[in-house]
C-alpha cells in the first residue's frame, strides 16, 4: 500500500511539473497575448500597453537576467483625482491589486506574479484574466472612473 501511495505522489508531482513557466521572456509574452483576446501593442522591449472593455494596463516584466524575467507586474493608472481615503477603503476590503496616488494625485491599482520559480501557463493566463475582467473594472467603479 505504501508503495502505491509513493508512486502515486511521485506521478502526481511529475505530472504537475510540466509546462511549467520559470521565468518569461518578453517574445514568450507577446506570444502569450496573441493567443489571447486582449488587444496589446508593445511599447518597449519589457513594457506592453493592453486594452480590456476600454480600459486600458500595463504588463511589464521585471527582475530580468538576460532576456528571461522573474516577475510579471500588472498596472493601471486613472487620470481621476481620487480621496486618499477612497484609496486606502480599497486596499483594506479588496487583497487583489495594490492601489495608490501618484505625485499627481492619479489613482493606480497595481499587482505583481512571481514566475521566477515556476508555474504553470494556466496560472499566468489567470492572473491576467482576473486582473483585467474582475479587478481592473471593479477598481474603475470603486474609484467613480467613467468610460
Amino acid at each position: 500500500m505504501r508503495t502505491l501511495l509513493v508512486l502515486l505522489v511521485l506521478g502526481l508531482g511529475l505530472g504537475l511539473g510540466q509546462g511549467l513557466v520559470k521565468g518569461l521572456t518578453p517574445g514568450e509574452v507577446e506570444a502569450f497575448l496573441q493567443a489571447t483576446d486582449v488587444s496589446y501593442e508593445r511599447r518597449e522591449a519589457r513594457l506592453f500597453s493592453v486594452t480590456v472593455g476600454g480600459l486600458k494596463a500595463w504588463l511589464e516584466l521585471d527582475w530580468c537576467e538576460g532576456e528571461r524575467c522573474g516577475l510579471l507586474a500588472l498596472s493601471s493608472g486613472f487620470k481621476k483625482q481620487v480621496s486618499l481615503e477612497r484609496i486606502n477603503e480599497w486596499n483594506r476590503r479588496f487583497r487583489f491589486g495594490r492601489a495608490y496616488l501618484d505625485e499627481d494625485g492619479d489613482a493606480w491599482i497595481e499587482t505583481e506574479l512571481d514566475v521566477s520559480e515556476g508555474l504553470s501557463w494556466e496560472a499566468v493566463r489567470e492572473f491576467v484574466r482576473l486582473f483585467t475582467e474582475k479587478v481592473l473594472p471593479r477598481f474603475a467603479e470603486h474609484i467613480g472612473f467613467k468610460r
